[in-house]
């Protein structure tokens, strides 16, 4: 009896020597393949190809392929018709072995294209190849192998510099002491008829730096959410403006104000296509409230602390509803405005 892996469900199966050869099913995936003929069976291989060297016979998909010359091998698997896993066998050879474990074909194949990546062998070969143990241990001496060598080079760098410059001072009190030196005036030039060059370092241009990158940020919400996000904040601030008139609280118009112009302005950035005149006329109603806002402030700012003591709190609450009317008009527009770009199918 010999054992057998199946190539379909890699189940270990037990067959005899006269299968060997012949189509077999398996009894766990009942899925039909030919076993392999163990090495030195008696039917004679065909004659070996032209070419020079033993004639190789390859194990794909269940059945035994071959003779093939050693180029025919390194053909296929540069080709991808089979993979380092494959087993192949040639006279003189006790057992059938992987591509991977044979050195005349694996070094040949790399010598044949040396462009080939590690990253083409595939996912199970990198698996089989990778160790826990070991990969962690690569990893440590490679990082403190990465940690001395930029030790050294830190090194190097400091001892280049003080040999270039070996007035340099290294002490930071030093350091001050000199440029408080050299600052400070001990008295009135002597008058000499000798021109004292500028020392080299102070004639030289100073180096200019490249200019920055800006880069424009890229927008976070599209245009029918950004839509949706002002016309959701400006209609609950206009609530808010009407929400207690009998109480005035300014504060609520300049907050309107602030996101009228905030919205205003995000929308026109955007390219809206189709829709671009529906939402500037929408945009235009915005600019009109905040200025409205402006102007009204600022009347209502003079009419209610015109004095020392200004209005009474009573009487300013009793003018706020009056004073607010006008909000009345931009609310109205703003509405018609999103009735209409809700007619066109605008979404939002």
């Amino acid at each position: 009896m010999a054992s057998l892996k199946c190539p379909h469900c890699q189940r270990i199966l037990k067959v005899g020597e006269s299968a060997a050869g012949k189509q077999i099913t398996c009894p766990a995936c009942k899925q039909k393949f030919r076993a392999p003929r163990p090495p030195g069976a008696a039917k004679a291989p065909p004659p070996p190809p032209s070419g020079g060297g033993k004639p190789w016979h390859l194990h794909v998909d269940g059945r035994t392929t071959g003779p093939y010359t050693a180029d025919a091998v390194r053909e296929q698997l540069k080709a991808g018709k089979i993979s380092r896993d494959t087993l192949a066998w040639r006279e003189g050879l006790d057992d059938w072995k992987p591509l991977r474990d044979i050195d005349e074909l694996r070094k040949g194949a790399r010598a044949h294209h040396p462009g080939a990546r590690p990253g083409e062998e595939g996912e199970h070969e990198r698996r089989r190849r990778f160790v826990p143990g070991k990969s962690k241990r690569d990893a440590i001496m490679g990082a403190w192998i990465a940690v001395g060598l930029a030790v050294v080079l830190i090194v190097v760098i400091l001892v280049v510099t003080n040999r270039e410059n070996p007035n340099a001072v290294t002490d930071p009190y030093e350091y001050r002491l000199r440029n408080l030196r050299s600052a400070t005036p001990v008295g009135p030039a002597p008058v000499s008829s000798t021109v004292i060059p500028a020392p080299a370092a102070a004639t030289a241009a100073p180096a200019k730096k490249p200019p920055k990158i800006i880069r424009k940020p890229k927008p976070k919400l599209s245009n029918e959410e950004l839509l949706t996000k002002a016309v959701k904040e400006i209609d609950a601030q206009f609530a808010k403006c009407f929400a207690n008139p009998g109480k005035a609280d300014y504060k609520q118009l300049l907050v309107l104000q602030k996101k009228c112009t905030q919205y205003a302005n995000d929308l026109k950035a955007r390219d809206f296509g189709a829709y671009e005149r529906d939402v500037e006329r929408y945009v235009h109603i915005l600019e009109g409230t905040v200025g409205g806002v402006q102007s009204q402030i600022k009347d209502i700012s003079q009419k209610w602390y015109m004095g020392r003591e200004g209005l009474p709190e009573r009487a300013i609450a009793e003018q706020y509803p009056e004073d607010i009317a006008f909000l009345k008009n931009w609310q109205t527009a703003a509405n018609e405005a999103k009735a209409k770009m809700r007619d066109r199918g605008l979404q939002f």
